[in-house]
């Protein structure tokens, strides 16, 4: 669990071996679209992070990709393309060879008095695949010897969720597919798990993996798709995730006169906001000394403070505010209707 790695390292196209590829992907429940039109794709030896909130669509999407659930519309394929030598799509237990996918959706079930390891061999059984593949999926998930030994009741939530990555790498998938794994986790298991995450990569799988918190997935995704009611409203790397949803600079002054602050501003083209009340027009009518200024561009705090001073405006305080990713995420979910389906392939954001 202790290899190096380079975080973040996007795979270069050329050398791209998809092996998740879903296109228009749809579910329509009576009236309900749980999922519209997404198209993704993932390469060997990369981590995709499918974020957004409770009740976005991702499980439902994870359930299709592993053919848990039928699509209303769309295809999917997991596993090498046609052509590459290999077979298509398998469920474990087809054989003792490698399978094409494995999965955690949802919340792992084992049998309460068996130990960790006895419910995984028990799987062994019934999937036909040979037990020793037991331990090795143990050994990658790092679940000591001691422990691989106790009843499952007496397991952490943490130990938990790692036994249910092992049970989703007995048959050696190429693609793992994990629903929220750092779910309820304290932070020694999410940190755990992560290192989980980064070793599946490192082997050359495919990782898929959802979550509600971007904060969580920038640490260990190669790639980011952001899912809003069913859709996929913006994809790419994390360092274009980043330029994506960094519209949010500001610098927060506190000046002399407010009003003829905001107008000087405004005839500059620039947004401004009393502090607490964001989305505003302009600050015109805000009470007080204190201001927000939307920076744009290559606008630097000084060039905001100059002018101001230079029409004979007091600055009293100006402080630069940035908004974090996760800010800036829950922005762009707010606003769905604003942002086009994205469309898969390097680079793309909606």
């Amino acid at each position: 669990m202790n290899q190096t790695y380079e975080p973040n390292r996007p795979v270069a196209p050329q050398h791209r071996n998809y092996l998740v590829e879903a296109a228009g992907i749809s579910k329509r429940y009576g009236d309900v679209r749980a999922v519209d039109g997404v198209s993704l794709r993932v390469a060997a030896g990369e981590v995709y992070g499918l974020v957004g909130p409770n009740g976005a669509g991702k499980t439902t999407l994870m359930r299709i990709l592993t053919g848990l659930v039928t699509p209303t519309s769309g295809t999917c394929r997991m596993g090498p393309a046609v052509g590459t030598g290999s077979k298509p799509r398998q469920v474990a237990g087809e054989g003792e060879g490698r399978v094409t996918a494995g999965s955690l959706i949802e919340a792992p079930a084992f049998y309460a008095a068996m130990s960790g390891s006895a419910n995984l061999k028990l799987l062994c059984d019934y999937w036909g695949v040979k037990r020793v593949a037991a331990d090795r999926a143990l050994d990658l998930v790092g679940l000591s010897a001691k422990d691989r030994r106790r009843p499952y009741r007496q397991y952490s939530l943490g130990m938990k969720q790692r036994l249910g990555v092992a049970a989703a790498l007995i048959g050696d998938p190429q693609v793992v597919v994990l629903d929220e794994p750092t779910n309820g986790l304290d932070p020694e298991s999410i940190v755990g798990m992560r290192d989980v995450v980064r070793e599946l990569r490192a082997s050359g799988r495919a990782v898929l993996l959802s979550s509600h918190l971007l904060s969580e997935v920038e640490q260990v995704a190669d790639r980011v798709g952001v899912l809003s009611q069913g859709r996929l409203i913006a994809e790419g790397t994390i360092d274009e995730m980043r330029r994506r949803l960094q519209a949010g600079r500001w610098v927060e002054l506190e000046v002399n006169d407010l009003a003829a602050a905001a107008t000087l501003l405004h005839d500059m083209g620039l947004v401004t906001t009393a502090p607490g009340t964001e989305g505003a027009a302009d600050g015109h009518s805000a009470a007080g000394t204190r201001l927000r200024v939307q920076l744009t561009g290559e606008l630097r705090p000084h060039a905001v403070n100059s002018a101001l001073v230079k029409a004979g405006i007091e600055v009293n305080c100006l402080v630069e505010v940035r908004e974090s990713l996760e800010d800036a995420f829950l922005g762009l979910l707010a606003e769905p209707a604003r942002n086009g389906p994205a469309t898969p392939g390097e680079g793309t954001t909606a």
